[in-house]
């Protein structure tokens, strides 16, 4: 009777052990590609996601396609309230050039290299460098026309002129959702990281889990292109030899994002000013703004908003606390 006892214990134990390793790995996964709009992640860095390698949704059906259109969102990213003491950053970025062995060649750069880049805000509140796009509603996902993948620039460039990326904020689209399981297919555009400058500078690039850090050193007048992935968090360029340069990218499955402007000086009136061409009019999709130092201006799931005409106009108003 014991040997009986025995032998049925070696033969259920693996099926439970079997059992326990298959729901054991049953969670939901996090990226980009997969459910992306209604649970953005908590915390500064990421845009959302809900689940499914494929894109489908947790009960198992496919998305349905929202056809990117004609229409143009528009509108301005102010700050209201005091900025911060931004002649203090400056001051400290320029001291901490002035430790630097090549000090000459880095403060001979432009005032927009040799100023603070974090918090550039136009005499009319405007507020540039700041990330702002739109996603579809829970269950779609944005079908982009061929016509707007050909429009799509094949190369994106950092240029590190002196001891600054140029620009500050970047966004990417380096594939698009294909279909509502969530296939990506590549477009042709690509990042090119440019070192124009007389001294080599290191170039970090550094995302989430797809796309893990690259680094190496460009000598003068050299180039490098590279390949990033959509995610949820963005991807911070940095040198290693030169550590107040950083630049902030963000890639996306499709071409509906884009970066405030940045005027030419204070009183330019286009400053803060953003706009996405191609929008799906007709659409009840999210709108994120984002920065990298106070993370998302809008609610971390976005705000919902109906693109009911040719143009669109949305404006984001933040106060910091």
């Amino acid at each position: 009777m014991k040997k009986f006892h025995l032998a049925f214990l070696a033969s259920v134990i693996p099926n439970l052990a079997l059992s326990f390793l298959v729901v054991g790995c049953g969670g939901k996964a996090t990226d980009q590609d997969d459910e992306e709009t209604v649970s953005r992640a908590k915390g500064k860095g990421s845009r959302q996601s809900e689940k499914g390698k494929g894109g489908s949704t947790s009960s198992g059906k496919e998305k349905q396609p929202v056809k990117g259109g004609t229409g143009v969102l528009q509108g301005m990213v102010m700050f209201e309230g005091e900025t911060p003491n931004l002649t203090s950053m400056t001051d400290s970025l320029r001291e901490a050039m002035n430790k630097q062995g090549d000090k000459a060649h880095c403060l001979a750069g432009s005032e927009e290299e040799t100023t603070q880049q974090s918090y550039r805000v136009g005499g009319n509140k405007g507020w540039g460098n700041v990330f702002v796009w739109i996603e579809p509603e829970a269950g779609y996902y944005f079908e982009v026309p061929e016509d707007q993948l050909k429009a799509l620039a094949k190369e994106k460039k950092i240029h590190q002129p002196h001891c600054a990326f140029i620009p500050h904020a970047l966004t990417l689209c380096t594939r698009v959702v294909a279909d509502g399981k969530g296939t990506l297919k590549p477009t042709e555009q690509k990042l090119l990281v440019l070192n124009d400058a007389k001294v080599s500078h290191n170039t970090k690039l550094k995302g989430g889990p797809r796309n893990p850090e690259k680094n190496e050193t460009l000598s003068p007048g050299s180039q490098k292109v590279v390949d990033l992935v959509p995610e949820n968090e963005p991807v911070q360029v940095e040198c290693n030899i030169h550590p107040w340069m950083n630049a902030y990218i963000r890639v996306f499955n499709h071409p509906y994002a884009t970066v405030s402007a940045v005027g030419k000086d204070k009183g330019d009136s286009t400053y803060g000013t953003y706009e996405i061409k191609g929008v799906p009019v007709g659409a009840t999709v999210r709108l994120f703004a984002w920065h990298e130092k106070e993370g998302f201006l809008t609610e971390p799931k976005g705000e919902v908003i109906k693109l009911e005409q040719a143009a669109t106009k949305k404006d984001v108003a933040w106060k910091k606390k």
